[in-house]
């Protein structure tokens, strides 16, 4: 996904409550060059130890949102549709609502969200476009390469 992405010329944002020295290098190993990697970035002392985090990049759950980043006002103006790909109910929110919105779910096997006897299964059909429930993104790989 990440290739087509590249090669159309789509803006990859990844906005992550993960570490982002650890996101960077696994996009680099991987060859991906995401345009921006929002995530909380861990400051090192001399040793190599961590000391902290750059206060500003601070990213968790409750403020994953492209809204307010300042970084992603370009990308917005010149590409203002969404994909939103996620793994967490919690994430519907990334993206603004309206036309040119699509979000889509990945079912994650860790995740409790999925299982119908739990309080979030019918909320994934109302705020999520798609559940991808085999664990991969290829139907949407294959409608992305048709544009």
């Amino acid at each position: 996904m990440f290739s087509i992405c590249a090669a159309k010329d789509i803006p990859i944002i990844i906005i992550s409550a993960g570490i982002k020295n650890s996101i960077e290098l696994w996009c680099q190993n991987l060859g991906i060059k995401p345009d921006t990697v929002l995530s909380t970035n861990w400051l090192f002392d001399p040793q190599g130890i961590v000391c902290g985090w750059e206060e500003k990049s601070l990213i968790h759950a409750l403020n994953k949102k492209e809204m307010g980043q300042e970084s992603l006002n370009e990308i917005s103006v010149k590409r203002p549709n969404s994909i939103l790909v996620s793994d967490s109910i919690h994430d519907a929110g990334m993206v603004k609502d309206g036309i040119g919105s699509l979000r889509i779910i990945v079912d994650d096997a860790r995740s409790d969200d999925f299982f119908p006897g739990n309080v979030f299964f019918p909320v994934i059909f109302k705020k999520f476009d798609l559940v991808a429930q085999t664990g991969d993104l290829f139907p949407v790989v294959k409608i992305i390469e048709k544009f």
